[in-house]
């Protein structure tokens, strides 16, 4: 029951985050935590953000990219892409 109430507060960020991508308020490129600094409804609290993104991932809306760390030194990153389509069939 409990699993079921996280799946669909997942479902719903996704939803919302797909929203604002439509409405053009993320780059074309950006990290999660870009999401979650904006403090949009549903899509602050991390494993939220994580599974919304990995939703959209699997719908074909975003692209994961493994970032390495820079030589400086950090740790490696994901950064997620905005498939070109989405934007495309919005604007038609």
């Amino acid at each position: 029951r409990i699993y079921g109430m996280a799946e669909d507060i997942t479902t719903r960020a996704a939803g919302s985050l797909a929203k604002k991508i439509l409405d053009g308020k993320l780059d074309n490129s950006f990290k999660a935590w870009e999401v979650r600094r904006k403090g949009w409804e549903l899509l602050t609290e991390k494993d939220v953000v994580k599974g919304a993104l990995i939703e959209l991932v699997e719908a074909g809306w975003l692209r994961e990219i493994h970032c390495k760390p820079e030589k400086s030194g950090g740790r490696p990153s994901v950064e997620y892409q905005i498939n070109p389509k989405v934007k495309k069939y919005e604007n038609a």
